[in-house]
């Protein structure tokens, strides 16, 4: 969780950098990151399951269960925030102008995203039997709203000309994918 929300940071960073050689830098610590993200979660699976090869009891096996999902969702938000590394990649290659109000509406749900990781990482840290599920679903509700209000304001503003298509896209790429990493958190 702690690499993770990490990784989420330099793609923060990444969003906003205008420096070759940080951009380079950021971009190979997010890739790094994704392969430990892969690589932690193939060997967590491989030792949950010689674990539940052994016999236990259906409470164990339920844990089990849940961890691999667990491990699972959290190998999704490292692909998601590569995915978006990507995408950021791309809008400065191809020299993709976005508005002050774009970049102040993406760092907005990012802060809600790192926020909703924070509350992910207090959940690791305590038993399963004392996670307090509400906040998190909570969080994700009030990111799910926002996506939704910036999707719609994207097209409203696309059909006003306030700013060129390709630029809309990239918008929409990196809220909904900020959507999509808040709900694997």
């Amino acid at each position: 969780g702690k690499k993770l929300s990490r990784m989420l940071l330099f793609t923060s960073d990444l969003l906003v950098e205008s420096k070759s050689k940080k951009i380079d830098y950021l971009l190979n610590k997010i890739e790094k990151y994704e392969q430990i993200s892969d690589n932690m979660e193939i060997e967590i699976a491989e030792y949950l399951t010689k674990v539940s090869e052994g016999d236990i009891s259906r409470d164990n096996s339920k844990r089990i269960r849940a961890m691999l999902k667990i491990i699972d969702d959290m190998e999704s938000i490292g692909d998601v925030c590569y995915q978006m590394s990507k995408v950021i990649n791309n809008k400065n290659q191809k020299k993709i102008k976005v508005t002050n109000e774009q970049y102040s509406h993406l760092n907005r749900i990012l802060e809600m995203v790192k926020d909703s990781m924070d509350i992910m990482n207090q959940n690791l840290e305590v038993d399963f039997n004392n996670v307090n599920p509400e906040l998190a679903h909570k969080t994700e509700n009030e990111i799910n709203i926002f996506r939704n209000k910036l999707r719609q304001q994207n097209v409203e503003d696309l059909k006003e000309k306030k700013y060129k298509y390709k630029s809309g896209v990239f918008y929409s790429d990196i809220f909904s994918l900020s959507e999509k990493m808040a709900d694997y958190i």
